[in-house]
């Protein structure tokens, strides 16, 4: 069983490695190649997978860690995806990882203790991105 608090001392070292990631006056390829560090050393897959992954197998894919673990890896990995879509320009993409990020936040309501208004906060910003990014490859 993986110590609980190992998970949160892990889940707060990348959510400020994530939060240092992000400068709005400064979006480089850099901050691209750190955020594929938080991919692959944090979530123990690339980049790529999470962006060809559907709903259904992501939902799939985080069925495969027990309860204790669950709402710490669904952290992770909102965050990492939330961050990559205020990282990426193209709409199609952002729309694609907004909408995935909304939807991590979501089960994270559901299986963690804790509410969050900033989590809440997040999930209608991203619901509003998705629209937008839909919105702007129809014009």
């Amino acid at each position: 069983m993986v110590n609980k608090d190992y998970l949160i001392r892990m889940t707060q070292e990348a959510t400020h490695g994530l939060s240092c990631l992000i400068n709005p006056n400064k979006c480089t390829k850099e901050s691209q190649a750190e955020l594929e560090y938080f991919y692959t050393n944090y979530l123990n897959k690339d980049r790529q997978y999470f962006l060809d992954i559907q709903l259904k197998d992501l939902v799939t894919y985080l069925q495969n860690f027990n309860e204790t673990e669950l709402a710490y890896r669904l952290s992770l990995l909102a965050e990492v995806i939330y961050h990559d879509t205020l990282l990426t320009d193209e709409p199609n993409l952002k729309k694609e990882l907004a909408l995935k990020a909304a939807f991590l936040y979501e089960q994270l309501n559901l299986v963690d203790q804790i509410k969050s208004v900033d989590r809440q906060n997040r999930i209608a910003q991203l619901n509003r991105w998705g629209r937008e990014q839909q919105t702007e490859l129809y014009k």
